[in-house]
């Protein structure tokens, strides 16, 4: 460390070089890491919009015919599991799709 010190002060070219090349290493480590941390704050929310927005549709689609066509609890329960059914499916085709994103970037 004081001898890279002494070389900078001096001046000589090779410690510049490598310390350059650190400072630039870390640079592109922390964009990285911001990255990662982003992409993954993303996949957080898109896995919670799969798994909400199926439901509350079916909710709302199930209440729709209920109240048109005098089913009382049969359609919201029918629509209400529907929604359920697919967002368990969605929701493993997004745990398949980070798995494979995880294997490709090791």
């Amino acid at each position: 460390m004081i001898k890279e010190r002494l070389d900078l002060i001096l001046g000589d070219s090779k410690s510049e070089t490598r310390s350059e090349e650190r400072i630039v290493k870390k640079e592109n480590k922390r964009r990285q890491s911001n990255s990662d941390t982003w992409r993954y704050l993303g996949t957080v929310g898109d896995i919670g919009f799969t798994i909400a927005i199926p439901i509350v549709l079916g909710g709302m689609a199930g209440t729709y015919i209920d109240t048109n066509f005098g089913t009382r609890p049969k359609g919201v329960l029918v629509f209400l599991f529907l929604g359920i059914g697919i967002s368990i499916v969605e929701f493993v085709y997004r745990i398949k799709d980070i798995v494979e994103m995880q294997s490709t970037k090791k």
